[in-house]
């Protein structure tokens, strides 16, 4: 015979989540209408004169010669890629 509470946690538990679900959802829009809905997409802070540094696979410093903004993070992933030696495949499509 199946035990009461094995039927019924899962029920419990969907309900629970619902819940929070719900409590989240109404939070989100009583905020959005205390400001008046007046979202932007602009940046929060910006970054002047940073720099990564990424460590190679010998320990070495490695700087991204590019600042914030201006392609670090691409620098860096096409790094990473590239130590990964999976550059040339990703990258080919676009180049056709």
């Amino acid at each position: 015979m199946i035990n009461r509470f094995s039927v019924l946690f899962p029920i419990f538990f969907a309900a629970i989540l619902a819940f929070i679900s719900y409590w989240v959802q109404v939070s989100v829009e009583n905020e959005s209408e205390k400001r008046g809905n007046k979202l932007s997409n602009s940046p929060d802070y910006f970054l002047t004169n940073f720099k990564t540094i990424q460590t190679e696979s010998n320990g070495s410093i490695h700087f991204t010669e590019k600042i914030a903004g201006y392609g670090a993070v691409r620098e860096a992933c096409d790094f990473i890629m590239k130590a990964q030696g999976t550059y040339d495949e990703i990258v080919a499509p676009y180049f056709k």
